[in-house]
């Protein structure tokens, strides 16, 4: 998992659990980094640290399908869980969340801080902070009576 801060010119690197029922489906943690960027957003190291309250909030993404989730806010029931996470972190800080799509092409830093390329990623971004982060831990399957 990576994403990258543009305007702050920092990257994120984090990795996704090899013993999830979901390790083998990409597209889990693609919309699964788009919550790991909103709980960033909202906590003190994020815009929330610097006063600055996020009312819009724009994510690229390469996954057409991670951009049709957060857009019509519907999911399979596999992604519901990381879905409502995000609904309530926007609801809490007033956050309009727009995701947008960006062809893998021009996805090239955050792609390679997904694969814990650092340096490749320095060649494409001199004088990116590369920082490790540690995703959400969100329990899997329905939900207990």
């Amino acid at each position: 998992m990576g994403f990258w801060v543009l305007s702050l010119d920092i990257g994120f690197s984090g990795r996704t659990d090899p013993d999830s029922c979901m390790a083998h489906i990409i597209f889990y943690w693609e919309a699964f980094t788009v919550l790991s960027i909103l709980i960033w957003v909202t906590s003190d190291h994020g815009c929330r640290g610097t006063e600055v309250t996020p009312f819009h909030l724009t994510i690229c993404s390469d996954s057409t399908n991670t951009v049709d989730m957060f857009n019509s806010l519907s999911a399979l029931p596999a992604y519901n869980l990381i879905l409502m996470a995000a609904v309530d972190i926007m609801t809490e800080f007033h956050i309009d969340l727009r995701v947008i799509h960006i062809p893998g092409s021009e996805n090239s830093v955050a792609d390679t801080l997904s694969h814990s390329q650092f340096a490749l990623a320095c060649s494409l971004c001199p004088g990116i902070r590369i920082q490790k982060f540690q995703p959400p831990h969100l329990p899997l399957g329905a939900a207990e009576k």
